[in-house]
């Protein structure tokens, strides 16, 4: 059977959004390909583009080069001209990204695979209905290709993490007097609902049912819960408690 991953192990001209090429950028697949940062966050070329002989680094598993003369004077890019680098801000949502020349431009990886790869990605060809590139796993920094996706806000959504020191996912810690501290918070559709409990728990169980009403009964998708064994019974309340509405006219 032939493998339709082959060809990730050649040089291949990065597409951006839209399918659009950058002009003197190649990329390709290392699976083995590490990579050291400095405090910045910043790979220096000499890491950068060149696998490493120790495991001690960071695994991007991608290499990126290029190819010719990119201004409009006919200067030649140096090799130092383009980095790997950690973007996101104030310790949020970090992704590998790439500097290609000497101005602030950056390109996220996950993007370019998207992009330049469009046929190996799941929904990828589909801009109008998944415009957004998305991590299947939840992890941003893991761009195995089998791990990107074409992805609606939808989706995305159901790539929540835990946040700060709440221990599951779909609820923040708010402050209320009465002591209904953590929220249960769903954003469907770009519409959010929320409701405040008095415990973790009560808040994580309420962001699986409204998770499991959203993305598994009405698109058949399987979303990322707080107690995914429970999905089945989840489903079952909800259909119960719909059946239940209809009977008595609410």
């Amino acid at each position: 059977m032939e493998d339709k991953y082959a060809d990730l192990t050649k040089w291949t001209p990065a597409c951006h959004k839209g399918f659009k090429e950058i002009p003197f950028l190649q990329i390709r697949q290392n699976p083995n390909a590490y990579y050291k940062y400095n405090s910045n966050h910043h790979c220096s070329n000499k890491d950068a583009l060149h696998s490493l002989s120790s495991l001690d680094g960071t695994l991007i598993g991608w290499e990126v080069r290029r190819t010719g003369f990119v201004s409009k004077d006919g200067k030649k890019l140096k090799d130092k001209n383009i980095n790997f680098c950690l973007g996101g801000k104030h310790g949020g949502a970090r992704y590998w990204e790439i500097q290609f020349g000497s101005g602030r431009k950056h390109y996220k990886l996950h993007h370019l695979i998207r992009y330049t790869y469009p046929n190996l990605i799941s929904n990828g060809n589909n801009i109008k209905d998944y415009p957004i590139v998305d991590h299947f796993d939840g992890n941003r920094l893991n761009n195995d290709i089998k791990n990107i996706r074409g992805a609606n806000h939808n989706i995305n959504n159901q790539n929540k993490e835990k946040r700060g020191q709440i221990d599951y996912i779909g609820v923040n810690k708010i402050n209320r007097p009465r002591g209904r501290n953590y929220q249960a918070r769903i954003c469907v559709e770009r519409k959010s609902r929320y409701k405040n409990f008095f415990t973790q728990k009560e808040a994580a169980i309420q962001y699986d049912l409204w998770a499991t009403e959203a993305y598994y009964i009405k698109d058949g998708n399987i979303p990322k819960l707080n107690f995914p064994e429970n999905l089945e019974q989840y489903a079952s309340e909800i259909k119960n408690k719909g059946q239940l509405e209809l009977a008595i006219g609410i």
